[in-house]
């Protein structure tokens, strides 16, 4: 008698076993695979809106722990916010405000209702300098990153998504222009006041990893990422060191029953603004010089 319980014990046992074992090591990879030591570009699609989020890793925990001080740290956080706000948002800022000089609508003005750029600032939970830029329609999206003649025209804040199609790019930190990847002039900022602050322990810091992190609620959304992860939203995420930033990586991402056009602009938005950051710049610059003849 005894025999049979233990038995049927130990058949329970099994059992339970059996039926826990796909929720341990099974769901693929998951966010606890991705270091805080990155450079991150994220975007995010929402069911109503899209936000581009950037993050520059700020090592403010290993000086510490290498003996800088308190307010050595503190000094050397202030001038990498500094930096990262004239050297990265700023240009940022210019490049969408040369969007909106160019066809100006009171509806989508930065600042407004539909489309926030929050402060570049540190976040000591992420030891990260951060911003983001915030598009709250889909018609504030469009509006800034319009899609190209041969793609479908969408209107309004309507959703946009449902048919099927692939889009590849380059992998984003590893697009280059005169002579030097994103990821090398992201590096080169952070690194330059790393090397001011801390000389003595700049050289044995932690190299960064450079990583594009795709979120959607669309979970029809395939791809060839290097990490997949649900959080509530699907990440798609891509990553790579910076010793390998000049290698061939593409970015492909498939979606299934998708509307035509939409989506791979949405997928690979970060790469079009970035692109448009020298047009944007430019534009300025010469609008002003005309500005400047006119008066004199």
């Amino acid at each position: 008698m005894n025999k049979i319980s233990f038995m049927k014990k130990l058949f329970v046992l099994l059992l339970c076993l059996f039926i826990a074992l796909p929720l341990f090591g099974c769901q693929g990879s998951s966010s606890a695979q991705l270091s805080n030591n990155a450079f991150e570009i994220q975007l995010l699609v929402g069911q109503s809106g899209v936000s581009q989020n950037f993050a520059f890793p700020a090592n403010a925990k290993y000086f510490s722990q290498q003996g800088g001080s308190e307010e050595d740290v503190n000094a050397y956080l202030d001038e990498l916010v500094r930096q990262i706000r004239l050297q990265v948002w700023n240009v940022m800022f210019l490049n969408y405000f040369a969007i909106y000089s160019a066809s100006p609508n009171n509806n989508y003005v930065i600042g407004g209702d539909y489309v926030t750029m929050t402060e570049a600032d540190y976040n000591s939970a992420t030891d990260c300098v951060e911003f983001s830029i915030i598009f709250r329609s889909y018609g504030a999206w469009n509006y800034y990153h319009p899609s190209s003649g041969d793609d479908e025209e969408e209107s309004g804040d309507d959703n946009l998504f449902l048919d099927e199609d692939v889009s590849q790019a380059d992998f984003i930190f590893s697009q280059s222009s005169g002579g030097q990847s994103l990821g090398q002039r992201y590096y080169s900022i952070v690194s330059a006041v790393m090397q001011q602050s801390f000389p003595d322990y700049t050289a044995n810091a932690p190299q960064p990893e450079f990583r594009y992190d795709y979120a959607t609620y669309h979970k029809r959304i395939h791809s060839n990422a290097d990490v997949q992860y649900y959080d509530g939203l699907y990440h798609h995420v891509w990553q790579q060191a910076y010793q390998n930033l000049g290698e061939q990586k593409t970015v492909e991402i498939k979606s299934v029953n998708a509307q035509r056009g939409w989506w791979y602009v949405v997928a690979l938005c970060s790469a079009l603004a970035v692109a448009g950051i020298g047009a944007g710049v430019i534009y300025l610059v010469s609008k002003r010089k005309k500005a400047e003849k006119k008066k004199a």
